[in-house]
């Protein structure tokens, strides 16, 4: 999977690290289940078993919070999105 950001640098930030502007990391989630964090722009998901899943993922500053929550109310931009996926043996 190939996350396509704009106006975002994927960044690996120590623990504790202070809120720096349009950089960060991303959560990825599989059927709700958060299977790690991105530092950078690809990921593979590995094997999945026919059926049906549900793909999200939120881009999230250095300081954890869901990125665009520090900007001012109206200049958020979408951070978080996710997709659905099917798959199936031929």
């Amino acid at each position: 999977m190939t996350l396509n950001t704009q106006n975002f640098t994927f960044i690996r930030a120590e623990d504790g690290a202070a809120h720096v502007p349009n950089q960060g990391h991303a959560h990825v989630y599989l059927n709700g289940l958060k299977l790690g964090r991105l530092y950078a722009e690809t990921f593979e998901l590995g094997a999945l078993s026919p059926g049906k899943y549900k793909l999200s993922v939120a881009l999230n500053s250095n300081d954890h919070k869901t990125a665009g929550s520090h900007s001012p109310a109206g200049k958020v931009a979408l951070c978080q999105g996710s997709l659905f996926l099917a798959f199936c043996h031929e």
